[in-house]
C-alpha cells in the first residue's frame, strides 16, 4: 500500500490561553503544561482539552520544565529554578526557588535523583534534587513560605560542567548518559556516574535546538536545517535528513518523530529512517508562527497524542493513529481542521 503524507480531514483541539510564546512543554498521562513568554505556566486536562491551573510566579519567561515526583521544576530567563507542588493539598503552590548566576535556565533534566541545568553562560549545573528538598521542607516553618537559595549556597549542588563554547539549548539523557547540545553545534555525552564528558560529536553547523534519545539512537536538530541520527554504540553519525525550513523543537515516542520548524508546519517522521509520514501546515489565512515546542505522550485505543506550541500562544493536539498513514489511493488528500 503507498504511504500518504497527506492528512485526512481529522479534527485537531487548540489550546489557548498563553499571551506571546509557548516556550517550554511537558505532559505524562493525561495532564499537559506549558510554560510561555508571558511568564506563566499552564496545567492542561487532554481528556476534556481544559485548562486546570494557571502557576504564577516567574519574573519573566518560562523556557524549560521538568518533573520530580509531584514537583514540577522550572527554568526561567530570569536565572531561576522554580519548584512547584502539584499534589492535590498544595495544588500549583511555589515552595522553592534557587538563583544562578549562570544566566537562563533553557534546559532541564531529571534522572534518578539529579536535576542538570543548561544555561546561557555555556555550564551545565548539577543538583542533588533530595539534599534540596530536605532543605526546601527544613525552611518551610511558616505558612506560606517559599524556601529561596542560590545554586552557589545550597548543599544540593553537586557539580558544574564546562566544555561548551555556547548556550545550552537542550538536554536528554538515559540512565547512565547525558547529552547536551549548545548554541556552538556540538552535542556532549557526559557519564551520569562521574560527570565527566566522554565524548563530544560534530556534524552540525549551527546551534542545536533539540536533542532525544530512544534505545541505541540520539536524534539531532539544528537551525542549519538538519535532522541527524546517532548510533549510540558506536557514537558515529548514522543518518543525516535535509529539510527545508530551520528545526527548533523534537520529540520521539511509539515509532515516530515530530519536529517543529520555523514556518509553522509539524513533521511526523518514521523512527527509523526519518521518512515523513505527515506534515501538519498551518492553516489557510493563519498568522505564520514558528513552532517551538512539540510532545508526544501515548494516547487512548493505541494512539499517540501529539501536542505542539506555536510562537502564537496556541497548542495544537491531535491523536495519531500508524494506520492512519496509509491509503489504498493516493489520490487522497484533505487536511486537518481545527476546534
Amino acid at each position: 500500500r503507498k504511504q500518504n503524507t497527506t492528512a485526512r480531514k481529522r479534527k485537531y483541539h487548540t489550546l489557548t490561553g498563553h499571551e506571546g510564546s509557548v516556550l517550554a512543554s511537558f505532559a505524562w498521562g493525561d495532564t499537559h503544561v506549558s510554560g510561555g513568554e508571558d511568564s506563566l505556566i499552564k496545567v492542561w486536562d487532554l481528556k476534556f482539552y481544559k485548562q486546570m491551573a494557571t502557576l504564577k510566579g516567574n519574573q519573566g519567561s518560562v523556557l524549560s520544565l521538568a518533573r520530580y515526583g509531584d514537583f514540577l521544576l522550572s527554568g526561567g530567563n530570569d536565572s531561576h529554578i522554580r519548584i512547584w507542588a502539584l499534589t492535590s493539598s498544595l495544588e500549583g503552590k511555589l515552595v522553592g526557588s534557587v538563583k544562578s548566576s549562570a544566566g537562563a535556565v533553557f534546559s532541564m533534566m531529571v534522572v534518578g535523583d539529579m536535576l542538570f541545568c543548561g544555561f546561557q553562560d555555556t555550564s551545565i549545573g548539577c543538583l542533588g534534587l533530595q539534599k534540596l528538598f530536605k532543605e526546601i521542607q527544613g525552611n518551610d516553618s511558616e505558612a506560606g513560605h517559599v524556601f529561596t537559595t542560590t545554586l552557589k549556597a545550597t548543599s544540593a549542588h553537586v557539580k558544574t560542567l564546562f566544555g561548551h563554547f555556547g548556550a545550552v539549548y537542550c538536554l536528554c539523557a538515559t540512565s547512565s548518559q547525558l547529552f547536551s547540545g549548545s548554541g556552538d553545534g556540538s552535542i556532549k555525552i557526559w557519564d551520569i556516574q562521574t560527570l565527566e564528558c566522554v565524548k563530544t560529536l560534530q556534524g552540525h553547523s549551527d546551534m542545536i535546538s533539540a536533542l532525544c534519545v530512544d534505545g541505541d539512537r540520539l536524534y539531532s536538530i539544528s537551525t542549519d536545517k538538519t535532522l541527524r541520527m546517532w548510533d549510540l554504540d558506536t557514537q558515529l553519525l548514522a543518518h543525516t535528513v535535509e529539510m527545508d525550513a530551520e528545526l527548533l523543537c523534537l520529540a520521539v515516542h511509539d515509532g515516530f518523530v515530530a519536529i517543529g520548524m520555523d514556518n509553522g508546519t509539524v513533521e511526523l517522521r518514521s523512527k527509523k529512517e526519518a521518512h515523513c509520514v505527515r506534515a501538519y501546515p498551518l492553516d489557510s489565512g493563519e498568522t505564520p508562527s514558528p513552532v517551538l515546542t512539540c510532545t508526544l505522550i501515548d494516547s487512548e485505543k493505541n494512539s499517540t497524542k501529539l501536542l505542539w506550541g506555536h510562537s502564537s500562544g496556541l497548542i495544537k493536539v491531535i491523536d495519531i493513529n500508524p494506520t492512519d498513514f496509509y491509503s489504498s489511493s493516493s489520490s487522497e488528500s484533505s487536511e486537518d481542521t481545527g476546534t
